[in-house]
Order: structure tokens, then sequence, then C-alpha cells
């Protein structure tokens, strides 16, 4: 599904439809010059006193016309030939075979038996993409596809590629219109979201540590004692408390979550981390679990409220203020769109993600997280700059 605002679109589309541009570009020479020499003459004709005032203004307003560009509608509608582009290299695999030192399109297709002249095209899109250097003949991996796209990475993402492009994601992306006049996504989107989430569940791990560990070094300088009760809620992997656990021993976690959840995905990366006896479970749905009553340090909700909606995470909040000690802590990891709705693409098309899968669920501003944690009980709500799509949000229960 995508992270920033989308990029290199023009590169991938010259490539693609390259004959298609240069022909939208000697039309518009062409339109401009006869657009220069008819204002020309107007102009020599208002100096004449032949024409009104008004005429020249419809000859500003037809030329202000002629200079609007098509090329951000060719852009997008070209941006899924991007995707395609890398979702087609991730399942030939090709980023681990470049890494292994087949980076050129010969040995590449002498190494897989794939068509030579598929692989040139193919990957001198992946280089106009960035994920792909270019040199003479060669094509070595890019630092990001190095890290993130070539399977003897620890930090492969390949899966993450593979799921977004899968039946649950496009058909519902592509039944959009549908959603939009109902309000509601389509059946199979949300009958098959539990699936669907757990194979995210490592490359997610991989994308929120970074930011995961951040936050744990924040939160062990606020908290003194560091013998922390923590609830972590609908932890999956486990990802935002782990660093926890790992930094004391004495550490103790909750983890709420569905039970298929904690059997399958959270006990495993917790055994992997070595601090299974530091984790005990309650499981079952988010929205019903009994959390308590000032019986934590630390609360947890990593990227949870964007799938519930505003209703069910203002409710949540007043759940967690409850189970909190005086002067624990929320930790709120999400994708936050800026105040206007309008500058930062990508929490804007996450919000579309959630519109096409969720039934109430969405991307909400600062202000808006201010507001519902205010509202719940909480005195300071700070955040904390870290590497993730937007700050992480601290709230105190005062």
């Amino acid at each position: 599904m995508l992270m920033g605002k989308i990029k290199r679109g023009a590169r991938v589309v010259e490539t693609a439809i390259g004959e298609t541009l240069a022909m939208s570009r000697s039309t518009s020479s062409y339109l401009g010059n006869v657009s220069a020499k008819n204002l020309s003459n107007q102009d020599a004709s208002l100096e004449s006193g032949d024409l009104p005032m008004e005429t020249s203004d419809r000859n500003r307003e037809k030329q202000a016309r002629e200079d609007v560009n098509a090329m951000p509608v060719v852009e997008t509608t070209y941006a899924t030939c991007q995707t395609a582009v890398l979702l087609a290299a991730v399942e030939l695999d090709l980023f681990s075979e470049i890494g292994h030192g087949y980076n050129s399109v010969d040995s590449l297709a002498l190494r897989t038996g794939y068509s030579t002249r598929a692989l040139r095209i193919l990957m001198d899109a992946l280089a106009g993409m960035g994920f792909l250097e270019k040199d003479a003949d060669r094509y070595p991996l890019s630092a990001v596809a190095s890290r993130f796209l070539s399977t003897d990475s620890p930090a492969y993402l390949g899966q993450f590629v593979r799921v977004h492009q899968g039946d649950v994601l496009r058909g519902s992306w592509f039944q959009l219109a549908q959603t939009v006049r109902s309000g509601k996504p389509p059946a199979e989107a949300t009958e098959n979201v539990e699936r669907f989430f757990e194979s995210l569940v490592d490359p997610l791990y991989t994308l929120s540590l970074p930011a995961a560990e951040v936050a744990a070094n924040a939160i062990c300088a606020y908290q003194n004692d560091r013998k922390l009760r923590v609830l972590d809620i609908a932890a999956g992997s486990g990802v935002w408390s782990l660093p926890l656990a790992r930094r004391d021993p004495h550490t103790r976690v909750t983890v709420a979550d569905l039970p298929g959840v904690i059997e399958n995905v959270t006990r495993r990366f917790v055994a992997q981390e070595g601090v299974a006896d530091q984790y005990e479970y309650l499981p079952g749905d988010l929205l019903d679990i009994d959390f308590g009553e000032t019986t934590y340090d630390v609360a947890i909700l990593g990227h949870i409220c964007h799938g519930i909606g505003a209703e069910q995470s203002k409710r949540l909040f007043d759940r967690v203020y409850r189970a909190l000690k005086p002067g624990g802590r929320l930790l709120i990891a999400e994708i936050i769109p800026d105040e206007q709705r309008r500058e930062a693409l990508f929490p804007l098309l996450f919000a579309v993600n959630m519109l096409a899968v969720t039934p109430e669920g969405d991307t909400f501003t600062l202000s808006e997280y201010r507001q519902w944690l205010w509202s719940a009980g909480f005195g300071e709500v700070l955040t904390i700059e870290a590497p993730a799509p937007s700050p992480l949000i601290v709230a105190r229960k005062t």
C-alpha cells in the first residue's frame, strides 16, 4: 500500500509511453506558438483601439487554460504501472539474483531463463523508479532495494508488497466507487481482515521496530521506576512492547489480542526475543476486554485507532485511562494527516485504504487525538519524533 508522497511517476511514464509524451510536447509547443502569435496580433489591434478590453481578458483566460498540463492525470493513471513493475520484480526474486552479482541483462537472463527483452524493459523501469542503479550495462541494487527487497536481508519487505497487491486489498480498492456510494467496504474485505493482518505481521515488525526503539527510550526516560507494568493492546507481534521488555527483565507485559493472533503470532515473536517469561495474555476482542483499573504504568496502541474509527477510539481511550496508574502513560503510534488534510499525501491515501477495507476506519489529525485524550481525562499530550510516517503521541494520566 503506499508511504510519503508518490514519487518518480514522471520517469516511469516517460519510459512506458514515450511516444505519447513526445506527441504531447510537440502539440503543446505548436499550441504555444499559435497562442503567442494570436496574443501578439490582439495586442497590436488593442493599441490601435480596434478591440474592447473584454476581448483581452478572454484571451488571457484562454491562454491560462492552454497552460494547464494533463500530465497529473496521466501520471496518476500510470501509478499502477509502478506497482505492477515492483510486484513482478518481487515475484521473480530479481533483487536477490541481482544482489548475487547477476546485474546485467544478459547474465540475469542466462541465470533465470527469462526473456532478455522483457528483463531489459523491466530493469530500466526499476532504475527509473530508484530501485536499481544503472551504470552502462550494469544494474546494481540501490540502497533501498538491497535492504528491503532482497531475500538475503533480515529486513525483507517482499511479503508487504505481495499482500498489498493480493486479492483482498486490490479487490477492495477497485470497488472504491461502490464503497463511496454505500459507505461500506465490500463484504470480502471485512470477512478476510484477520487473515490479511496476520500475513502482514512480519513486514510490519520490520517497519515499526526503529520507531518502537525510540518510543522505548522515551518511556524509560519518563518512568524512573524501570519495573514497568505494560498493557499492549492488539499487540500483533508485540513490536511496540518488546523493546521495553528487552531493556528490563523485571518489566511485565500483558498482551490483549485475539486468541488466534496470540497463539500464532505474539508467542512466536516473544519466544524469539527470549522474553516469554515476561509476557502474559488477555485473549479476546480489544473492544470488549476488561483491562482492569489503575494497574499499568504504560499502555500501547500501535496503529490501532485508524482501523476502528473515531467513536471506538474515544471509548478505548476512556477504558485505557481507567486501566493506567496515576502518572501512567499511553503511547499511540499512528498515521496522522496535517490539520488541513491537504499537504502530506500518504496519510490521505491511507484514509482511503481504511475506507476500502474497514467499516469505520480513517486517519485523524493531531488536534483530534489531543481533544479525545483530554476528554478521556489525560493531561499532558506530547509528540515524539521517530522514524515513522508520523510523530508518536504520548499522553499522561494526571
